[in-house]
């Protein structure tokens, strides 16, 4: 669809701003014309094309027993990966805010993605706890534990570390991870360490040019290399791996 053909179509769904089901890319989505990201589902734009492809061909390559999705938002990731490949341990679906949350819930169950997919109404960080999370109404893609937001809202939200919900976890599985969390993505990692030296994870890490050498850093010191950067998203996998991987981004 042209640029021109979805400007029109954004005018025409905010003639009728009720949310409402609609199907994209293959699925069937809750959508409110209000919220930016949704805005442009309904218009036609694809989101994030290149990464998705990616990701998905390298879980079709290591085919990950458990797919954990953190800040996975009203589920673009979960939903349409999990409509795609067997995880044979399932999804783990993380999003805090209480509104995005709700439309995560609905999105798995239009797809019937719930006996398959746990959507955990909280935020993976470094300390169990809790933390107020900054809201762009306009935007629900936004919301951020790190920046305010001018006119914005907030709301109280929990965190948890993976490694205390995996603790249990046998040891060795490949796991597929995908962080996309404003900014936050070192705090998640440091709540991971376990996770990340007792598995070959693959992952999908949005960092932005500024937190990336640090981000490197930290991924090495557990084990991991950078294989391919697609715009703000950047690809990790275990050191024995990531030289099989690489040419794959």
């Amino acid at each position: 669809m042209s640029r021109l053909m979805r400007s029109l179509a954004k005018r025409r769904h905010r003639l009728w701003p009720r949310p409402r089901v609609a199907e994209r890319f293959g699925a069937r989505w809750l959508l409110d014309p209000a919220d930016g990201n949704d805005l442009n589902f309904l218009s036609g734009k694809e989101p994030e094309p290149r990464q998705r492809a990616a990701f998905s061909a390298l879980i079709a390559h290591e085919k990950p027993v458990r797919f954990i999705d953190c800040g996975a938002n009203a589920g673009l990731y979960s939903v349409l990966l999990g409509l795609e490949h067997d995880f044979e341990q399932g999804i783990d679906a993380f999003e805090p805010v209480k509104a995005t949350h709700a439309r995560l819930v609905a999105n798995l169950w239009l797809n019937g993605l719930t006996a398959k997919a746990r959507a955990h109404h909280c935020a993976l960080g470094a300390q169990t706890g809790e933390a107020e999370i900054n809201l762009m109404p306009a935007a629900s893609g936004r919301a951020s534990i790190m920046d305010r937001f001018k006119g914005g809202q907030s709301e109280t939200i929990q965190i948890r570390r993976l490694d205390d919900l995996l603790k249990d976890e046998a040891q060795g599985r490949a796991l597929a991870i995908k962080i996309d969390v404003e900014g936050a993505e070192m705090m998640v990692i440091e709540g991971m360490q376990n996770v990340l030296r007792a598995h070959d994870c693959i992952l999908q890490i949005e960092a932005f040019n500024n937190a990336l050498p640090a981000l490197q850093e930290r991924m090495s010191h557990v084990g991991y290399r950078e294989i391919g950067r697609i715009e703000s998203d950047s690809y990790f996998a275990a050191e024995n791996r990531a030289s099989v991987l690489k040419g794959m981004i």
